[in-house]
């Protein structure tokens, strides 16, 4: 419930987190984030795709001048034990 309040934004913080408040690329998923939250899942760490998105972004922006971000989207997130297996079963497939 926790996890779910802080991606919904009705909790400011985590203590592993470096400010108050969802980073605004955790808040580009923040459906995607609610709905693991939901499945039991608990994300604590994620970056956005980005293809060909220029370095002066608000968002997903970063790195020289007149640039490009390219970046694959990642989750990490912890599960409990009986999920996980499951999860590693499906990735097989």
């Amino acid at each position: 419930a926790m996890f779910a309040k802080y991606y919904s934004k009705e909790l400011a913080n985590f203590p592993w987190c470096e400010k108050d408040g969802l980073y605004e690329q955790a808040s580009l998923m923040q459906s995607q984030l609610l709905w693991m939250c939901k499945l039991g899942l608990l994300p604590i760490n994620a970056q956005a795709r980005a293809n060909g998105v220029p370095s002066s972004d608000r968002v997903l922006g970063w790195g020289a001048k007149n640039g490009l971000v390219y970046q694959k989207a990642y989750l990490e997130f912890f599960a409990p034990k009986d999920q996980l297996e499951a999860l590693i079963e499906c990735a097989k497939r």
